[in-house]
């Protein structure tokens, strides 16, 4: 193992978790987002000699301008001094709006996966397997109320 990858997974055995912020209307459910992830891995990054920087690009088996591209890479570079890794996730997209939804979604996702943080809901492997309707929630009975009196001005 190298000295980056113990410092690594080092952070990684931290245990780090972030608070879910924010919702997601798709699957009725919440997330971490892209700050609140770099927020929780700012210390331990710090204390293990870590540093990190995104770049994306495009990438196409053929020379083509990069408007054109069939794929693009989010990649995630983890550095000290001395070493770095990269870390690719590929997406492909054309509309700009989109792009920019999956470029952040890709950041959060090679954060949370290369140093473990525990940040999103855990589906129990539903979404992978092609399970995607969500149980419905029982709703607690409700105690009858009397209807309000009306009040006047």
């Amino acid at each position: 193992m190298t000295k980056i990858e113990a410092a690594i997974a080092s952070v990684a055995t931290q245990g780090i978790t972030c608070i879910k912020n924010a919702d997601n209307p798709y699957f009725n459910s919440r997330y971490a987002d892209l700050q609140t992830v770099v927020k929780a891995l700012a210390e331990p990054l710090k204390a293990a000699g870590l540093g990190y920087y995104f770049r994306t690009h495009a990438y196409t088996d053929t020379a083509v301008e990069p408007s054109k591209a069939t794929s693009w890479f989010v990649e995630l570079v983890v550095l000290t001094d001395e070493e770095q890794v990269i870390v690719p996730f590929p997406f492909s997209q054309s509309d700009p709006q989109k792009m920019g939804s999956a470029i952040t979604y890709a950041k959060r996702y090679l954060l949370t996966t290369v140093f473990n943080v525990i940040a999103e809901e855990d589906d129990d492997g539903n979404a992978a397997s092609g399970n995607t309707t969500k149980p419905v929630a029982k709703k607690k009975p409700t105690a009858m109320t009397a209807a309000p009196k009306p009040s006047f001005f």
